[in-house]
Formats: C-alpha cells, sequence, structure tokens
C-alpha cells in the first residue's frame, strides 16, 4: 500500500519505473487533512509526494502516478518503445518539438535542426544530432540539478 502524503519521497520517472515492475500497488489518498498516521503506520508501505504543493484531496496525486505508472507497462501505449525515448527516460527534457519548416511565425529553428525538418531531408544521422544535443541544453535552461531540487 502507498500513502500519497506531503512527507513521502519525492514521486520522478525513476519511482515510475520502480512501480511499473510490480505486479500491482494500491494508493491510498487522504482528503483535507490528510490520514491518521496510526492508519499509516499500520497499513502503509511506502509514501509518495508529487512535490511541494498542496492539494485538498490525493485523489489527483493518485490519477498523476497512474498515469505516469501505466504508460511503461507493456501494451499500454501504440508502440512499447515510445516510453524510452521521452523526457526523463534518461535524466533529461524531451527534446523540442520543430514545426515541419525551418522558420516559425518570427523565430528561426536551431541551426543544429534545420537539416531535420526541410523537406525532402535524407540525412537519417540529422534527426539523431538534433535530439542528441538539444535534451541536455534545454534540461540545463529549464530545470535545476539534483542538489537543488
Amino acid at each position: 500500500m502507498i500513502a500519497l502524503t506531503p512527507s513521502g519521497r519525492a514521486f520522478s520517472h525513476a519511482v515510475a519505473v520502480e512501480l511499473a515492475a510490480l505486479e500491482g500497488f494500491s494508493l491510498l489518498c487522504g482528503r483535507y487533512e490528510g490520514i491518521d498516521q496510526r492508519a499509516l503506520d499500520l497499513v502503509v508501505d511506502d509514501e509518495i509526494s508529487l512535490g511541494d504543493f498542496v492539494l485538498a484531496g490525493g485523489e489527483l496525486a493518485a490519477l498523476c502516478v497512474i498515469e505516469a505508472v501505466v504508460r511503461l507497462r507493456p501494451g499500454a501505449l501504440g508502440n512499447d518503445a515510445s516510453s524510452l525515448d521521452e523526457s526523463f527516460s534518461d535524466g533529461l527534457l524531451e527534446y523540442r518539438t520543430t514545426p515541419s519548416r525551418p522558420r516559425c511565425a518570427v523565430r528561426r529553428c536551431p541551426r543544429y535542426c534545420v537539416r531535420v525538418i526541410t523537406p525532402g531531408s535524407r540525412d537519417g544521422a540529422a534527426p539523431r544530432r538534433c535530439t542528441e544535443r538539444s535534451p541536455a541544453d534545454r534540461t540545463s535552461s529549464r530545470r535545476a540539478g539534483p542538489e537543488q531540487r
């Protein structure tokens, strides 16, 4: 039994992978003031927190956990390999989505992605080059390091 509490360990992609590997699990979520500590001590094996914010109840937190875990289970997605190349699957944000033209509104696409999105491009290595560079840059510019979380 896993309780969703503010004092639980932080929920992350790694925790979702861990839970997806289990045969099954149950979630316990409180409402307003939470769950009596005596009940937690009696029936709970683990506690998970979605972050440093307060919800009126744990139902939405439970839905987030279920969504993140179920999509990692075989057969949940159209292609089981899809979940291997997403944000956080390797600790980084996913590469940025770029439109089909090199110019979108007033912003130019990054030079290293232009070959990827140019119609008629036959360079199969270009998409990989783009996705290898972009996630690290995107993650470092948008997320604090693990020591700041």
